[in-house]
């Protein structure tokens, strides 16, 4: 079901609130790669997309597909690990929970897929989709992803602090997309520290849209 929200008092933009259980996900083909659209696109009229990763054979590509039309990129792996050669000669490998983002991903070459590799790829496409032709009143502003050079964000205990935003019996790991965005997006980790409250958060509102994607429990 795809409801219209209401207009909060922080005038946030409407957005379709869209439930996508993966068992409902088809996997699908594409490259050397297979994926499954998580429904965010759908959700954001098209402004922001969100989709799961994998590739069934352990393969290699040499550039990772579609950056270059990318205004912001971040892949976050869920499992496996992934091995790409960065320009200055370097070799990176990205583990279960780390993360990498643009420009680095752009830059990177020569991918290589454990057979268990499976990813999260969150994607504002492009300035015409992030903020439409002749129209600025979007929340992405296109020079909030210039210059800014984020590169791989570490699955580590001193990534995650208690209290860290807004419910002080969770732990917050944040995955950089802040300060390459300036702000406009927000993508962290929230575990619960302890036992939940009862009643969990109560009613709320946000002024904002959201992607909630359950890693576990």
């Amino acid at each position: 079901e795809v409801m219209k929200s209401t207009p909060s008092p922080y005038e946030a933009p409407l957005v379709a609130f869209d439930f996508s259980p993966l068992r409902d996900a088809v996997w699908k083909d594409v490259g050397a790669l297979q994926r499954r659209d998580l429904g965010l696109g759908k959700a954001s009229g098209g402004e922001i997309g969100a989709r799961n990763l994998r590739s069934p054979d352990g393969a290699t590509i040499e550039q990772w597909p579609d950056t270059d039309g990318s205004v912001f990129r971040m892949l976050f792996l869920l499992s496996g690990t992934l091995t790409f050669d960065v320009e200055d000669g370097r070799t990176e490998t990205l583990s279960k929970f780390d993360a990498i983002h643009l420009p680095l991903l752009a830059r990177a070459r020569n991918f290589r897929f454990a057979d268990d590799f499976e990813a999260m790829d969150i994607r504002v496409p492009n300035f015409e989709s992030a903020l439409g032709p002749g129209d600025f009143s979007s929340i992405f502003q296109f020079d909030a992803f210039v210059g800014n050079d984020l590169g791989i964000n570490r699955e580590t205990p001193g990534n995650y602090q208690t209290g860290k935003g807004p419910r002080s019996f969770m732990r917050y790991r944040d995955l950089g997309s802040q300060g390459q965005t300036n702000g406009r997006i927000h993508i962290h980790i929230v575990k619960v520290d302890g036992a939940a409250p009862a009643g969990g958060t109560g009613w709320h509102y946000h002024s904002m849209g959201q992607l909630f994607y359950v890693l576990t429990g």
